[in-house]
Order: C-alpha cells, then structure tokens, then sequence
C-alpha cells in the first residue's frame, strides 16, 4: 500500500513538472485556448498525463516519449502559424461573419452548422437583447462571438500581425494592400515587415513596431 502512495506521489509530481515544461515551452494561452487546435492538444496533453498517473504499470520512459513528441508536434505547428499567417488561417481556422450591416448571411449559418437559437443564447449572454441593436457578428475560431453594435465607431481593425498583412480585416475595411502600405510610409516605416501590430481605429492607423 506505502509503495503505492509513493508511486501515484511521484508520478504526479512529475505530471505536474511536464505540465509546467509544457505551458513554458508553448505560452499561457494555451490556457485559454484561442482555437480548436489549441483545445485538441490539451486534450491530449491531458490523456497522456492521465496514462502515466492512473496507470502504474506504465514505463516511465514511454511516458516522456509521449511528451516529447506531443509537445515537439505542437511547437511545429506554433512555430508555422506565428511564421505564416496563410498557414495560421489554415490549421487554426479565421473569423466566419455571420451578419453583416444588420443582415444575416444564412449561408455561412448552414456552412458552420450554426443555428439562430445558439446564436441568440450567445448574444444575451453578452448582454444584447434585440438583434436589432446589431451591426455586425462574426463567429471567432474558439467558438465565441465578436459583435459591432450600430453605430459605434470605436471598434479596433487589425491590419498588421506580426510583418504580415491581416488581408481579412482589410476587406473588411474595404482597403487595398497599396493603401496600407502608404499609410505606412506615411508613418515613416519604409516596409509593413517592421511592424509588429498595426491598428485602424477611428480612421486612424497606429502601429507597433518591433
């Protein structure tokens, strides 16, 4: 019975160490989980320190085997997405509009099997009580939803992430990829790549360099 206590102790004083490596190596969002991906590899994460906690008869070596592939896998994919915002898109998904200028677009609905009652669960939640107040809903990649009220001119449009052009928002915007660039210039940055975060607020772009 001791030798069991001593087991299952040490076993999780070390599942505790390799969940602390873990969030070190990946960042503290993957406490909040931003994407479905970012939910998958806890889950896992979550299996695998399951196996070695509950299954005493599991080798230890087995055990960080798993870790080390599991957790090498998702600095890969990291590194990719923070790399390559066309890849970003791809694995961790993109905001899907869901209303645009106060009207529906009942396509996207059925394209990411959404239904009006979730939706308007959501909204209520957030302390919206008429979809009349609404100008704009997008469906974000963790499952939430980002809403613009009518008239409200204090909503922020990202369009520059990391070097890299958000060509989202700037549809959004109706903006060209030349026009940001000046605006840019304008600045006094001689390229998008210097700049860490660019911002369209109130007609106005305000950058973060690196």
């Amino acid at each position: 019975m001791f030798s069991i206590f001593i087991k299952m102790t040490l076993r999780l004083a070390i599942g505790l160490l390799a969940l602390i490596i873990y969030m070190n190596l990946l960042g503290r969002m993957q406490l909040s989980p931003q994407s479905a991906v970012d939910q998958i590899g806890n889950y896992i994460l979550g299996g695998i320190l399951g196996g070695i906690i509950y299954n005493l008869d599991l080798e230890f070596y087995k055990f960080f085997m798993a870790i080390i592939i599991w957790t090498s896998l998702m600095l890969l994919v990291n590194f990719i997405t923070q790399k390559n915002l066309r890849a970003k898109r791809a694995i961790k998904g993109h905001p899907t509009l869901l209303m645009e200028s106060n009207k529906f677009l009942t396509d996207e609905f059925k394209k990411n099997k959404v239904n009006l009652d979730d939706i308007m669960s959501r909204l209520h939640q957030k302390g919206i009580h008429s979809i009349s107040e609404v100008d704009t809903i997008w469906l974000e990649p963790n499952g939430q939803l980002t809403t613009i009220m009518k008239y409200d001119d204090n909503t922020g449009w990202v369009l520059i992430e990391d070097g890299q052009i958000n060509y989202l928002d700037l549809f959004r915007l109706n903006k060209s990829k030349e026009w940001l660039e000046a605006e840019v210039q304008k600045k006094g940055y001689e390229s998008i790549s210097e700049i860490f975060y660019g911002e369209y607020l109130n007609k106005e772009l305000i950058l973060y360099k690196y």
